[in-house]
């Protein structure tokens, strides 16, 4: 049954000395463990007594933290450590127990576990969690990281069809990379933000030369390089939106007095400013386009416009030219609170 497991990872304890296996398609529930021979690591002697056995789950990922293994499960998550026992015989070897550490949340994407921020995140039926936590019980344990980007991710892995998720931790950037259908969900960890890529049909992924490139169902090999503007000769698309906001009054109308932007003005920049008010029906309005007349350096670029009597609005950012940047450094509103309230 060894032979024909599909997954493997080094772990047991400190030194990582034994061979763990596992994704044999007859024994979904178990996972084998390699014995050392003379001391090293073998990955060719596996007794017929080294395996775990998780009855009535399927184990579709192991990942090692810290010094323990977190093996996890169409049902839930375990976590498993070396330990050292001794025999009714009194002879001294290496044990593997296995302690529940999750029995709400697990993994549904075969092999696709990975770490970011030193802490394990898994897919499961309502999104993306990240494990704070891996040595005791507890339900809390598994933080929902995906809430905001929920409905779309729901679309693009509608239940049960969770499974050809792809993940990928960008460690340069700083980015989890969450590939479902022909959509790339990108989770910034250090900044705690989300974003969102499409006609991406990410496979999978490697780096080569701090360089990140991912292959494609159709076994195509594409790179992903911020210093590329067209995608085959096609402009790429960006759209940068805040959520609605009131200014902190919901109870009083307020009127837009202006914008300020601020650009990182080195390559040619533009972008496109919608605006849109909570009781505006359809697309939103656009509101200004700029594009500086120079290269070089920073630009402060200055609008004055006028949008009467709004309560909670949003502003929309976009990009689509083929071979403009759009870079905007930040971002200044001049809104005044009207002493009229709406009720």
């Amino acid at each position: 049954m060894v032979t024909t497991c599909n997954n493997a990872v080094l772990s047991g304890g400190g030194n990582d000395t034994r061979l763990f296996v596992w994704g044999n398609m007859t024994a979904p529930s178990y996972c084998f463990y390699s014995e050392l021979v003379n001391g090293l690591t073998s990955a060719e002697y596996f007794p017929e007594t080294n395996y775990i056995s998780l009855s009535g789950h399927k184990i579709n990922d192991i990942i090692r933290h810290y010094d323990r293994q977190i093996i996890f499960t169409d049902k839930g998550a375990f976590y498993s450590y070396d330990e050292l026992v001794t025999d009714d015989m009194g002879v001294v070897h290496h044990s593997f127990p296995v302690f529940t550490l999750s029995s709400q949340k697990g993994n549904l994407a075969p092999g696709q576990a990975t770490i970011i921020d030193n802490c394990p995140v898994t897919v499961w039926y309502d999104g993306i969690y990240k494990w704070v936590s891996t040595n005791i019980r507890d339900e809390r344990n598994a933080k929902h990281i995906s809430d905001r980007v929920s409905k779309m991710l729901a679309e693009k892995m509608p239940q049960p069809n969770l499974y050809p998720a792809t993940m990928f931790d960008f460690e340069a950037t700083g980015e989890l990379w969450v590939a479902a259908s022909d959509t790339v969900f990108v989770y910034n960890y250090r900044l705690d933000i989300w974003y969102i890529y499409d006609n991406i049909p990410a496979y999978s992924f490697v780096i080569v030369a701090n360089t990140l490139f991912f292959g494609t169902y159709s076994g195509k090999i594409a790179r992903v390089s911020e210093y590329v503007s067209d995608d085959d000769g096609a402009a790429i698309e960006c759209e940068w939106k805040t959520p609605y906001f009131d200014c902190g009054n919901m109870a009083k109308l307020k009127e837009l007095r202006s914008l300020t932007l601020m650009l990182n003005n080195t390559n040619a920049n533009s972008v496109d400013v919608y605006w849109k008010s909570d009781d505006q029906a359809g697309d939103a309005t656009p509101i200004a386009i700029v594009t500086p007349a120079s290269t070089g350096g920073t630009t402060i670029v200055p609008l004055r416009m006028m949008i009467k009597r709004f309560n909670t609005a949003k502003l929309i950012i976009r990009n689509s030219a083929l071979t403009n940047d759009a870079s905007v450094l930040s971002m200044t509103l001049g809104i005044k609170i009207l002493s009229k309230e709406l009720i």
